[in-house]
């Protein structure tokens, strides 16, 4: 049963990941010294679209349930976003700016009981951001944790190079 559900889960995964890959979402481009730098060509909106679905089909393959979409964790995650990308600087809390806890609040995001935040900058695809969240660690304990069930994803673009951040709660 549990090689069955494990190999369910692979295949699944397989062909979620095939589906979210189109050809061509992220290009290749001169930055004008002739080296190649790499950078997206969806918006932002359509990365964090993808995002999502990638986190989905993942905690669906560990058999937790879907994570729900929550306007006030948007807000707060965008907020983060910008922050980040006028100051230069991935970081979880930033000069002059509160804790993960009291900026979901002030987005809306109240009576919560659980909070978890994932940040990522200048990978061009939002396959290249999951890969580098699955493969830390930390970050993937926040996508796989079932106890977390609403999510807010906050992309920024700039010059092609997105900002990104996650953020994770639980009502209770």
């Amino acid at each position: 049963m549990r090689v069955t559900r494990r190999l369910w889960s692979t295949m699944l995964l397989g062909l979620v990941f095939l589906t979210l890959a189109p050809a061509a979402y992220a290009a290749s481009q001169t930055d004008g010294t002739g080296s190649r730098s790499s950078v997206t060509t969806i918006g932002a909106d359509e990365f964090e679209s993808r995002l999502l679905a990638r986190a989905n089909y993942r905690r669906a393959a560990q058999g937790c349930r879907a994570l729900r979409l929550n306007g006030s964790l948007v807000l707060a995650a965008r907020r983060h976003s910008t922050l980040m990308s006028a100051d230069g600087d991935l970081s979880h809390r930033l000069a002059g700016e509160p804790d993960l806890a009291p900026r979901v609040v002030n987005a809306g995001y109240t009576h919560w009981r659980m909070l978890a935040e994932n940040l990522a900058w200048g990978q061009a695809t939002p396959g290249a951001v999951f890969r580098a969240w699955v493969n830390s660690p930390g970050h993937r304990a926040n996508l796989d944790n079932c106890r977390l069930r609403d999510v807010g994803f906050g992309v920024v673009l700039v010059d092609g190079r997105p900002w990104v951040t996650a953020d994770f709660g639980r009502h209770f």
